[in-house]
């Protein structure tokens, strides 16, 4: 196997997450101030200047997530904050139950998640690009400073969420051969167990970021693909674990508050996830295209041209790299959710989980190149300073 350079990625990843908490640390004050309400309410065993960091880090989602790590869900809302990540912190046998030291804790693994993400990002990109080490270091390191910046540093589920993306998708990747000569040049499922496993790989994400579903598709296209034959019984199985995660997940909310809760419950698909995001977070078509949102668009923009110039550049390159053809098309998915469906700015944070738009920026010449590692950079810090000072983006 090949080795990763360890100390440049390490080096990095360190002196970005140093400057960001360094940034956070001394952010003067939060324009909200509503966090003051649940510091007031818990007891903290650490010194100031730790103090002062964990409480920049209660705003925005990270309120309902610390929270959760520590208490049962009991509102409908909150089933939106899907079930696995919250779990995971609390099974954890590390430290107390506290607040505060669940709120250490879940950030601690967040950041070594993200470590883990980036390394992951160096093996994918080898087994995309033909052990292109150099492409592969870039990748890697352009997913430590990914536009998703400080929200890879919060206690969100993101970094969770990347970690099993990507090894579904190196998981998957590693199990078909896209040309199989015996076969006409087309698709062929070459390892079994692992094509199963990185669908068990997105099942399992889902339960921890819903937009991970999308991860389902490539089934659904292997599935068509393959047609009735041997292979197709394989993307059953493996579409069919992604299937049954949102199934189950369906059905505990259902479970939790049916039939007495009345409205969702009624549906003809009473699927608790989709009403709340519609009622408490303005989901829906065209539902976020309004002139008080144009700050939130003009957020996104950079991280939607970065997509699209990478969805057009690597589907001109489809006749050679034919592996890539499911990642591009979860790609545009994302896209045009972001675009047309959801809070467009959750594009910045939720995008990290594809890797086509590192490889692409890893690819370019300068100074286009540059200019993109330019924005990441400055917007990670930028971000960092509107994140501590609990301003958008969310």
């Amino acid at each position: 196997m090949t080795m990763i350079p360890p100390w440049k990625l390490i080096k990095t990843f360190v002196a970005i997450k140093s400057i960001q908490l360094a940034i956070v640390y001394f952010t003067p004050s939060q324009f909200d101030t509503s966090s003051e309400l649940i510091i007031e309410n818990h007891t903290t065993p650490y010194g100031d200047v730790l103090t002062t960091i964990l409480n920049k880090f209660i705003v925005w989602d990270a309120v309902y997530f610390t929270d959760l790590f520590v208490n049962q869900i009991k509102y409908e809302h909150q089933y939106v904050f899907c079930p696995s990540w919250l779990k995971f912190i609390k099974w954890i046998p590390i430290g107390n139950a506290d607040y505060y030291s669940k709120l250490l804790l879940s950030l601690i693994v967040s950041n070594i998640l993200h470590f883990i993400s980036v390394v992951l990002v160096y093996y994918l990109s080898l087994q995309f690009f033909k052990q292109n080490k150099t492409l592969a270091l870039r990748s890697a390191l352009l997913m430590v400073v990914a536009p998703a910046g400080i929200f890879l540093t919060a206690n969100y589920s993101e970094n969770l969420s990347n970690v099993l993306s990507f090894a579904s998708i190196l998981s998957y990747d590693k199990s078909i051969n896209p040309h199989d000569p015996g076969k006409n040049n087309t698709k062929s499922i070459v390892s079994k167990p692992l094509y199963v496993l990185s669908g068990i790989f997105t099942a399992v994400n889902f339960t921890v970021r819903a937009n991970s579903l999308l991860l389902g598709i490539p089934y659904l296209l292997d599935l068509f693909e393959f047609g009735l034959v041997e292979d197709a019984i394989w993307c059953l199985i493996a579409g069919g674990s992604v299937f049954l995660s949102l199934v189950w997940t369906s059905f505990t909310a259902y479970r939790e508050f049916c039939p007495a809760r009345g409205e969702w419950c009624n549906n003809t698909l009473p699927i608790l996830f989709s009403y709340a995001q519609k009622k408490y977070w303005g989901n829906g078509f065209l539902q976020y295209w309004s002139p008080n949102n144009i700050p939130n668009f003009l957020i996104a923009i950079p991280v939607i041209i970065i997509h699209i110039l990478s969805i057009h550049h690597f589907w001109i390159q489809l006749p050679i790299l034919k592996n890539v053809l499911p990642w591009l098309v979860v790609n545009v998915a994302v896209i045009l959710g972001g675009i047309f469906f959801w809070n467009v700015q959750i594009l910045v944070r939720i995008s990290s989980f594809l890797p086509l738009s590192y490889w692409y920026v890893a690819q370019l010449q300068e100074p286009s190149q540059k200019i993109f590692i330019y924005y990441m950079l400055i917007w990670g810090f930028v971000q960092a300073v509107l994140f501590a000072a609990f301003l958008p983006p969310a």
